[in-house]
Order: structure tokens, then C-alpha cells, then sequence
């Protein structure tokens, strides 16, 4: 499920916390957060950006990020890029760019990822996704077909 963390997930991103938390007070503050990007060689973003960035996830309006609220952000950018997994691979299955996958579609990419499968396969992995009985799988049933969200 898209934005899960694992065990290791947490503990790797409680070392970056700590590391970004220079005064290693439980929270990141705007200043912390403004130090990481000159790090990172972002020089552009000034401090109104920084405490927007910040009341993004501070649940508790202190005006700091605490290890939890850093979780949330964390699981939003994974859950983004995830999102942006499942679009990639749409995109490469429908090839013709008509925003749905069809049988010549869908049995031609599985060849190619060396699934040779018989048209009932097909067939039947289509009618597994297809929601809305068209005979075509767009976007949205493809997105719930790879267990992703709406």
C-alpha cells in the first residue's frame, strides 16, 4: 500500500531527522529546515517558503516539524512518487496514448516483459481490471488494479 514505511524505513528516517534536528530538540524548525537546503545547494528558498513548507504537516501548529509530522511528509513524497510509478507504466502499456489499454495493448506488453500469454489470459486480465465493462482498462481501474489509491 502506497505510503507504508517498514521498520528500516523508520529507522533511517529517524537518523535524518536527528541529523536535520541540529539543536536536537525533537523538531525541526524553519531555520534547521532553511540550513538543510543550503546543504543541499537550494539557496532560493526564503523563510516565508520555508514556514509554509512547515504548516504543511505541523499538525500541532508549534511552528516546528516533530518526528511524527516529518513521517507525514515523508509517506506524502513516497506516496507522489508512487503515483508517478503507476502513470509511467500505464503510459508504457497504452501505447497508442488513448488514456486506456486494450487486448492488442496489453497482450503486446506482456510479451515484451516476456509474459507470452494466450488470449484468454489476456482476456481474463482485462476483465479482472476492467470496472466499468467496456472492455478497456483506463487510468483509474489500472491505478486500483496495481493497489494504488483513486
Amino acid at each position: 500500500m502506497a505510503g507504508k514505511l517498514s521498520t528500516d524505513d523508520l529507522v533511517h528516517y529517524k537518523q535524518v531527522f536527528d541529523l536535520i534536528d541540529t539543536d536536537q530538540d525533537g523538531s525541526i524548525s524553519s531555520k534547521e529546515l532553511g540550513m538543510l537546503f543550503n546543504k543541499l545547494g537550494i539557496k532560493e528558498i526564503g523563510p516565508e517558503s520555508l514556514e509554509e513548507m512547515i504548516e504543511m504537516v505541523d499538525r500541532d501548529r508549534n511552528g516546528a516539524i516533530e518526528f511524527p509530522e516529518f513521517l507525514t511528509m515523508i509517506s506524502r513524497y513516497r506516496t507522489q512518487d508512487e503515483a508517478k510509478e503507476i502513470r509511467d507504466v500505464f503510459n508504457a502499456f497504452d501505447t497508442n496514448k488513448d488514456g486506456q489499454i486494450d487486448f492488442e495493448e496489453l497482450k503486446s506488453m506482456m510479451k515484451h516483459i516476456g509474459e507470452n500469454l494466450t488470449d484468454e489470459e489476456v482476456r481474463q486480465m482485462i476483465k479482472a481490471g476492467d470496472i466499468d465493462g467496456d472492455g478497456l482498462i483506463n487510468f483509474e481501474e489500472f491505478t486500483q488494479l496495481m493497489g494504488g489509491k483513486k
